[in-house]
């Protein structure tokens, strides 16, 4: 009976190391999860800058155009 005993106990320490083990990992996988969806966000906020500058800048462009038209004329 002690044999079963200490087999129980041995196994439910290892069950209890492998779970503290998969809880570490599942919080630095989660960790890593936020972490890039910041990236993420900072991507998106800075692509959404260079868009509005593209855009500027063609405008510019089409004022530039027009205005050598006008001095064209």
């Amino acid at each position: 009976m002690d044999d079963i005993v200490g087999g129980l106990q041995t196994y439910l320490a290892h069950v209890q190391t492998k779970a503290a083990k998969k809880e570490k990992d599942f919080d630095m996988v989660l960790q890593q999860n936020e972490s890039l969806q910041e990236q993420l966000r900072n991507l998106e906020t800075e692509m959404s800058v260079m868009d509005q500058e593209a855009t500027g800048v063609k405008e510019l462009e089409h004022v530039r155009h027009s205005v050598k038209e006008i001095d064209v004329q």
